[in-house]
């Protein structure tokens, strides 16, 4: 979807849903807030809609309010509150409906209200301040999180070793991968940290770390023990991380046996 096409998407949406007295908000999430990122022919939909208290329920499984209904091909239920819908021509919206007490059970960082009457704007101002709190004062730290990964390694080249190939990449390419993004947005100094996300860390790592994202990204390219290995090599040279001699070594004896 073009950006002009993607702007009159999320505008019909807004007035869909403006027009229904039982919505007191409408909420737009990352590109979609069309803020600091404009959407792009890359870019969802992602959409929460708050609803007067018992009328949420209404509002996730009958999606007449989407615009182009008629052209869905798909609906699939994320969580509890959200669900997911695809549309003929690829295009993906995700939307969560709350009633109007359950809004502050989410966290956020990007966002624009686009239709508020039930003081939606403040709350949201309030739960985008706590989420930004709570991830800077997060308890865990850099060994905690070297710790998870040095393990998430070990237990993906055992697993390589007995066979189970999806279940190691899925541990290796997938959560270690995770917790290495974590460890450099927590730990590395970047250029443009008001880029960082502190709800999903390996989102814009390659503007955020764009030396670092290029080589977890060859490592990601590699065959599994390759990728392992060299996910060892970044650990090492980042000076930030200051990962155990002794830990890389047991890493790397594991390594040779999955490699046997």
């Amino acid at each position: 979807m073009n950006p002009a096409a993607f702007r009159e998407f999320t505008a019909a949406l807004t007035e869909n849903l403006a027009t229904d007295d039982r919505v007191i908000g409408v909420v737009a999430l990352g590109s979609t807030a069309d803020n600091d990122r404009s959407p792009d022919e890359w870019s969802d939909h992602d959409i929460w809609v708050v609803t007067r208290n018992g009328a949420a329920s209404a509002f996730r499984d009958d999606q007449q309010w989407l615009p182009l209904h008629a052209d869905i091909v798909m609906s699939y239920a994320e969580t509890v509150h959200g669900r997911g819908v695809l549309y003929a021509d690829g295009h993906l919206v995700e939307y969560a409906v709350f009633d109007d007490d359950e809004l502050e059970i989410v966290k956020t960082n990007e966002y624009a209200v686009l239709h508020d009457t039930g003081g939606i704007t403040s709350r949201m101002n309030a739960i985008a301040a706590s989420t930004a709190h709570q991830a800077a004062t997060t308890s865990e730290n850099t060994s905690d999180q070297a710790g998870a990964l040095f393990a998430q390694l070990v237990i993906g080249l055992n697993r390589l070793g007995r066979g189970e190939v999806l279940s190691a990449n899925q541990m290796i390419r997938g959560r270690a991968a995770h917790t290495l993004c974590t460890l450099i947005a927590r730990s590395v100094d970047s250029d443009n940290p008001e880029l960082l996300d502190h709800l999903d860390p390996t989102r814009r790592v390659e503007l955020t770390h764009p030396e670092i994202a290029a080589q977890i990204t060859h490592a990601l390219d590699c065959p599994l023990a390759e990728c392992a290995a060299r996910f060892l090599d970044i650990i090492e040279r980042l000076e930030a991380i200051s990962a155990p001699t002794a830990c890389l070594t047991a890493v790397r004896k594991v390594l040779q046996n999955a490699r046997r």
